[in-house]
């Protein structure tokens, strides 16, 4: 392993420092939203929380898991995932069907992409 000069070794430096900027600037909508999740009302509409939350209380979690809409919605998007995969893998088959055909290649698994030739 040959050794940096010293450009290279302060434009290294700098690279990581920027990097890791930029993932903290990413992380703080995200443990913002969290900790205001996680956090009680007047704490949040007082303008207190920055970074941690502050009165930490599920009730907000309590309330969306106890609301009937909530687990309808998360039926329909369960069930779409699981109907749109399926119809999607099988619209792709029948396509790739069409166009392997005139190989000779006929079996469905070497059609379907699940087994390499």
């Amino acid at each position: 392993m040959e050794r940096l000069n010293k450009s290279e070794k302060i434009f290294k430096i700098f690279s990581y420092i920027v990097v890791i900027l930029f993932a903290l600037l990413a992380l703080y909508p995200v443990v913002y939203a969290f900790s205001v999740s996680i956090s009680g009302k007047v704490a949040y509409e007082s303008g207190q929380i920055v970074l941690l939350p502050k009165d930490v209380t599920l009730q907000a979690y309590y309330m969306i898991l106890h609301n009937k809409g909530f687990w309808i919605s998360y039926t329909n998007t369960l069930f779409y995932t699981v109907l749109g995969t399926a119809w999607s893998m099988f619209v792709s088959c029948k396509v790739q069907n069409y166009f392997l055909k005139d190989n000779g290649i006929s079996c469905w698994y070497l059609q379907c992409g699940l087994m390499q030739e």
